[in-house]
């Protein structure tokens, strides 16, 4: 980017609204794909703890919207005119939704997971075990859902910002997921 700052008129900004280029398109399916699969993974982690398909229904439900607006997002990018920004109409209902979708369904999940292990661990004695677990569940899905919750801001006042921000998404995304495998690994093993 800074080595072609000069190749465009307005500077980065038309840089960064060169939509059409094929790393813009596959880096928003690669988004899309890395936000589907850590959605499925803490369902499934949903499901292993609580052993029930019914508490899943509702986000998997939301998954497949998430799945919806995903392919919405990158076909819609994808099919901007010359000189759209990614705040375009055509796009701005589909990536906002895509996000707040999976940012509702993690919530949702990541309360359900706590409340489980919470509940399941009715004597003091087990719940002083089990407390560094909930608090480094509940950190990692507080520093993902303010994450997530900035970009959705960035993105909704329309600032580039959100670019940057989204990069981060993806580093957050994965500790997200690395410290809620770890939990319920350490939790179904009863440690």
């Amino acid at each position: 980017m800074i080595n072609h700052r000069n190749d465009f008129p307005d500077g980065p900004s038309q840089w960064f609204g060169k939509l059409k280029m094929s790393t813009f398109i596959s880096k928003n399916v690669i988004y899309a794909l890395q936000t589907v699969t850590g959605d499925s993974v803490v369902i499934y982690r949903c499901y292993v703890i609580w052993q029930s398909i019914y508490i899943i229904i509702v986000p998997i439900i939301m998954l497949l919207a998430t799945i919806a607006t995903a392919v919405g997002s990158v076909w819609s990018a994808d099919n901007l005119p010359d000189g759209a920004t990614i705040f375009s109409s055509n796009t701005l209902p589909w990536i906002t939704s895509f996000w707040a979708i999976s940012l509702s369904m993690n919530v949702i999940c990541t309360s359900l997971l706590f409340y489980k292990i919470w509940t399941t661990t009715a004597d003091d004695r087990r719940k002083q075990t089990v407390q560094p677990i909930l608090l480094t569940m509940v950190d990692a899905a507080l520093l993902y859902t303010v994450s997530l919750t900035i970009f959705l801001i960035l993105f909704a006042i329309k600032s580039n910002g959100q670019t940057f921000m989204r990069h981060g998404l993806a580093g957050a995304n994965h500790l997200y997921n690395l410290l809620h495998g770890y939990n319920a690994f350490r939790h179904r093993a009863g440690k």
